[in-house]
């Protein structure tokens, strides 16, 4: 069984490539541990966040068809969505279906009482809605490893300019960054399949490789398998 990894254990890998000493525990007021406390959050929320569809953090599920309908617009429905919901991927009418509908994310705003409620939903003309989507999982054990990799780099992108002001140094991270990002889509490619009507691939994983790094030229220097 792998290592558990924790929060402190991806901030201390963003301390190590920027040059400073790792966090000696949850008492340590040094300047370190109040910047990358402050700014952990937002380089893991911006990886999940990326235009990519992470395997490890997609989730299928249906959502119900709120009370109230849309108050006006082209759309009939509207569906309130699940906590940790980043991004909707797409939206079908059963688990059988495999046609994608069209929808539109807003913010539904509703009075209850004396308060005005905010609830995240997306608007369709379907009246069951099953949906899959970006969650955001904030348990470092539930990332691969390349994910892990992703947001320490990004994390030391962030920390570098208030602990060092090294311009140098902060480049070199946005090129490991990038390195980073480029394995990190490699990687994720390879978590599906596309098969023919015979179940045999029909591609050997290659073209959700490069579906999945079509927006970023470095990953151009990485060797993708062909067939023969």
């Amino acid at each position: 069984m792998a290592d558990s990894v924790s929060e402190t254990d991806v901030k201390n890998a963003a301390l190590a490539l920027v040059g400073e000493s790792p966090l000696t525990g949850s008492n340590d007021d040094s300047t370190a541990q109040l910047h990358s406390k402050l700014l952990y959050k937002f380089a893991r929320n911006e990886c999940h966040a990326l235009r990519i569809e992470w395997a490890f953090c997609r989730v299928r599920t249906s959502i119900a068809a709120h009370a109230d309908d849309p108050e006006h617009g082209s759309y009939d429905y509207q569906f309130v969505l699940p906590s940790l919901c980043l991004r909707v991927r797409r939206l079908q009418e059963s688990t059988y279906d495999d046609v994608e509908y069209p929808f539109s994310r807003e913010l539904m705003l509703k009075t209850e009482g004396s308060s005005i409620k905010e609830y995240p939903v997306i608007l369709a003309n379907v009246s069951t809605a099953y949906i899959v989507y970006t969650r955001l999982v904030t348990d470092p054990n539930m990332w691969p490893a390349y994910f892990t990799k992703l947001v320490y780099t990004r994390l030391a992108i962030m920390l570098c300019e208030p602990l060092k002001q090294d311009k140098t140094k902060k480049e070199q991270l946005r090129s490991m960054y990038v390195d980073a990002l480029a394995e990190a889509k490699a990687a994720n490619g390879t978590e599906d399949c596309d098969v023919n009507e015979d179940n045999t691939n029909k591609d050997k994983g290659n073209n959700d490789v490069l579906n999945a790094a079509i927006d970023d030229a470095p990953q151009g220097r990485y060797i993708i398998n062909r067939t023969t």
